[in-house]
């Protein structure tokens, strides 16, 4: 019987299968394929460690940043082990001041480096928030250029601002300048007094107001071109250590250490008053009506043999951290350290107990 033309072309098909296994049965892998394939499993190794320190990586909502032994390190609220994200500098360099951007994928750090034990250059680093690596600098302007107090990104612009030897300062990240802070309304309409001795300063979250120390003194400014939803710019006093009274009657003394913005209405005060050996923080809140301060609340103190020395609130709630010692502020170091998380209403909702070191403040759980 005749085979069909599709039997034939099975058939055809089986016998060109049976040639190739038998010509595949004497081959062996080239030394070139080898030497290839050992170079692309090399390099699938090598991107496991290097891709994550290049791509952009970024620090959780609960993680907050704080200084220890010299370097900067991550710790998270939530639980888990701290790590450090920015090593300890050179003996002759170190770092005063550090912050998280608003995506959280950039932090700002104020470096500084010694010769014959003075300050000679400052700079402003951007670094990785995931990594710590460095991405970009800018030199401090000046003959004498003094340390940075405290560095902050003006959120939703591309800039860095900073204090130094009491005024304020802004980074062009596009441009690269770095240029006093203008206190002038959008398109320089309006503007306020430049500050001259600012010892703390931070934005609110949502328009950009701005609240500074000066002289024992809290101002708000409003209007700012760095700011958003303000038409005119101006400015008050809303609290002045040694006057203001809280709701208590009680006057307010003690010098201003450091503050956060809960909300556009309301922030947060570390004040510190130290009475010969003797140191007492408490943290006031500070209620804002259109006029000025409308109330300034105790909102609440350490227990005995601690000490409050930062505070920070956090990127998505009006709950703020706080970073506590014990042993006072003659203590070697910080070694019995702690950050304490807190509701707006100043109830405690969690503590890290920190390991053994030297930490040191700010606290950073987001950008001043």
């Amino acid at each position: 019987m005749a085979q069909s033309k599709v039997e034939k072309r099975v058939e055809i098909r089986v016998d060109q299968a049976k040639k190739y296994v038998e010509r595949s049965k004497g081959w062996r892998p080239q030394p070139r394929t080898i030497a290839y394939l050992t170079v692309m499993l090399a390099a699938l190794v090598l991107s496991a460690f290097i891709v994550p320190h290049i791509l952009p990586g970024k620090l959780q909502n609960a993680e907050t940043l704080v200084g220890r032994s010299g370097g900067i390190s991550v710790v998270p609220l939530g639980g888990g082990a701290t790590h450090e994200l920015i090593t300890r500098p050179a003996p002759d360099e170190g770092y005063t001041s550090w912050a998280i951007s608003e995506s959280r994928e950039e932090v700002a750090v104020g470096w500084f480096h010694k010769t014959g034990g003075k300050v000679d250059k400052v700079t402003v680093q951007s670094r990785s928030a995931y990594s710590g690596r460095l991405q970009a600098e800018w030199v401090v302007p000046g003959e004498k250029p003094q340390k940075i107090d405290e560095i902050g990104f003006v959120r939703q612009h591309n800039q860095i601002w900073f204090t130094s030897g009491g005024r304020m300062w802004l980074v062009d990240i596009k441009s690269g300048a770095v240029i006093e802070f203008p206190f002038k309304g959008p398109e320089g309409t309006g503007e306020v007094k430049m500050p001259s001795a600012v010892s703390y300063a931070t934005f609110s979250p949502k328009d950009g107001r701005l609240a500074y120390a000066e002289n024992g003194r809290i101002n708000v400014v409003t209007g700012l071109a760095t700011g958003r939803g303000d038409k005119k710019i101006t400015q008050r006093a809303v609290l002045e250590a040694g006057f203001t009274r809280d709701s208590q009657g009680r006057v307010i003394k003690g010098k201003i250490d450091s503050f956060t913005w809960l909300s556009e209405e309301s922030i947060a005060v570390l004040i510190t008053e130290r009475t010969g050996a003797k140191t007492v923080t408490a943290i006031y809140l500070v209620k804002l009506s259109a006029s000025g301060a409308s109330s300034v609340d105790p909102l609440m103190a350490p227990t005995e043999d601690t000490w409050f020395t930062s505070i920070s609130t956090s990127p998505k709630s009006g709950e703020f951290a706080v970073l506590v010692k014990s042993g006072g502020p003659g203590a070697d170091s910080l070694s019995h350290a702690s950050v304490k998380r807190y509701d707006p209403a100043g109830v405690l909702k969690g503590t890290v107990d920190l390991t053994a070191g030297d930490w040191r403040a700010p606290i950073s759980w987001t950008s001043p």
